[in-house]
């Protein structure tokens, strides 16, 4: 936001940053008053800050219709500038950067000044590796007061890196700096933003109900703890997030660690690769033993027929012999005892287990019957279990009364709460309801919970309510709110009566269209007759 130019000052002769913010781009001359002292106001308190990881803020103050910012100018370049250049940074690199960022953040937040626009450009980076974050304070001024609208009405910054609560317009903490900083770091390992769409709104849509891809989708060479991380930082509830910035950065660097693992270990075979080879002590006395004992069996028979003639013709004897035996009794369970034959045969691939070294033949034989028998007992049965195991689940949405869809399956299709019966495993929500936005949730199925509940977020909108004169009191639909005009009113999307009512003057009413982004109005209140 605003111009930067680099500048020097005259007096010690110093190269500072100058910031320059028109004021007549913000409105009516009531707003650019606000404006300037909101600005100067919060340039103040980020001037307190003493950390030699913040931008230094020299002078601030407002001249004709521009409000400027006198900086510490910082030779070096943009986080953004490091991403887009050539070679791109190694990751250690990206992450020291995020590490440096993340203390800068919790300094700040120890002092209750709250970022509101980390981003990359926000980010600077010195030729000797030193972070430093500008615009502390300023994003607070812009974005409170809406001055600094486009013609579709989005607050000037970027939305893909605001928090779900900066884009509800709820009031913020240090985890909200912690998500724009986790989406930044997202950014360095993947190579793009988590939230991406083709318009702002369908940004914050995205940052509001659906949860970003795992980053190893988009770099498969990092190692799936970070996805974990990546999911908390990233919590749509502040505090399902990390404690603080640097604990968040702490983790991400634990896990990233996982993805220099593989090139060590990679490299650990090939220093004992030659070690194995190397010994001889497999070489002499392993092989060298076997291969002689199967030379020896080899010359035995040759050196010693008497031994060898007899056994074979004693062992064929004895394989007859069993072979008739096992025949008979074959003949006789199968004709004369067919009933029990499945229980026999159940068994028998458990009995012949023993056998089969010293009879070939009958092993050979009986495992046909037990592969026939298998399939058509035990097979099937496993297979009725596993399509069998499903569970009743009730939806329930808060509000109620939403359409919902399970695995985007026409089948699959009730309006909450109701209920299903859902197989075991994972399944995709989709939920829509008008007013709210949409809602694509993946949820596990276990057995362990009979009511899951999922939480639509309202579409809301901003109305800039101005009068003429100011300081009139403003009632929505009958009811009385505390601010008078002009003030920023947070309402659902939808159609609403407003009311200014001030002293000496006649009241006055007017029908107010909510979308998301922000309108405004200015009606002028005429003078009271009475």
């Amino acid at each position: 936001m605003g111009t930067v130019f680099l500048a020097e000052d005259p007096v010690i002769g110093r190269r500072v940053a100058l910031k320059l913010i028109r004021l007549d781009d913000s409105g009516s001359a009531e707003q650019q008053r606000m404006l300037a002292q909101g600005f100067l106001k919060e340039t103040r308190l980020a001037g307190v800050l003493h950390h030699p990881g913040v931008v230094g803020v020299f002078d601030a103050g407002k001249q004709d219709n521009l409000a400027y910012i006198v900086m510490e100018f910082i030779d070096g370049q943009t986080l953004d500038g490091m991403l887009h250049s050539e070679p791109r940074p190694e990751l250690a690199t990206l992450l020291d950067v995020c590490r440096q960022a993340a203390g800068i953040l919790d300094y700040a937040h120890a002092h209750g000044v709250i970022h509101r626009d980390i981003k990359p450009t926000n980010v600077l980076v010195q030729h000797d590796g030193a972070v430093k974050i500008c615009d502390f304070g300023i994003a607070k001024v812009m974005q409170s007061t809406e001055f600094t609208l486009t013609q579709t009405g989005m607050a000037v910054g970027t939305p893909e890196f605001m928090s779900p609560e900066q884009v509800l317009g709820q009031p913020l903490d240090g985890r909200s700096d912690q998500w724009s900083l986790a989406v930044v770091a997202y950014e360095l390992v993947t190579g793009v933003r988590p939230f991406r769409a083709e318009s702002y709104t369908q940004v914050m849509a995205r940052i509001m109900t659906l949860d970003p891809e795992p980053a190893c989708q988009h770099n498969p060479a990092l190692p799936k703890a970070v996805d974990a991380v990546f999911a908390k930082a990233l919590a749509k509830k502040a505090p399902d997030r990390f404690p603080n910035c640097f604990e968040f950065v702490e983790a991400l660097e634990r896990a990233c660690l996982g993805a220099s693992a593989p090139a060590p270990a990679a490299q650990a075979p090939s220093i004992r690769t030659p070690a194995v080879p190397t010994p001889a002590l497999p070489t002499p006395p392993v092989p060298t033993p076997v291969v002689p004992a199967v030379a020896a069996d080899t010359k035995t028979p040759v050196s010693e027929p008497p031994r060898k003639t007899g056994s074979p013709t004693k062992l064929i004897a004895w394989v007859v012999i069993v072979l008739a035996i096992v025949g008979g009794a074959a003949w006789w369970l199968l004709f004369h005892h067919s009933p029990p034959a499945p229980a026999e045969t159940v068994e028998s691939p458990v009995s012949p287990s023993p056998p089969p070294s010293k009879r070939p033949p009958a092993v050979r034989a009986a495992s046909p019957a037990a592969t026939l028998t298998r399939p058509a007992t035990s097979q099937p049965a496993a297979s009725g279990l596993a399509a069998a195991e499903s569970h009743a689940v009730r939806l329930v949405t808060v509000p109620e009364g939403v359409a919902v869809t399970i695995d985007n399956k026409p089948d699959a299709v009730c309006q909450s709460p109701c209920n299903m019966d859902l197989t075991a495993g994972k399944h995709t929500l989709q939920a829509n309801k008008d007013g709210y936005y949409r809602l694509v949730k993946d949820f596990e199925v276990d057995g362990q919970q009979p009511e899951i509940t999922f939480t639509l977020v309202q579409i809301t909108g901003s109305v800039w309510i101005e009068s003429e004169p100011a300081g009139a009191s403003i009632s929505v639909d009958g009811t009385p709110r505390t601010e008078v005009t002009p003030a920023k009113i947070v309402l659902p999307v939808g159609q609403y009566k407003v009311k200014w009512t001030k002293e000496g003057y006649e009241p006055f009413e007017h029908e107010v269209t909510v979308s998301a982004g922000l309108s405004q109005i200015k009606p002028t209140l005429a003078k009271s007759s009475h």
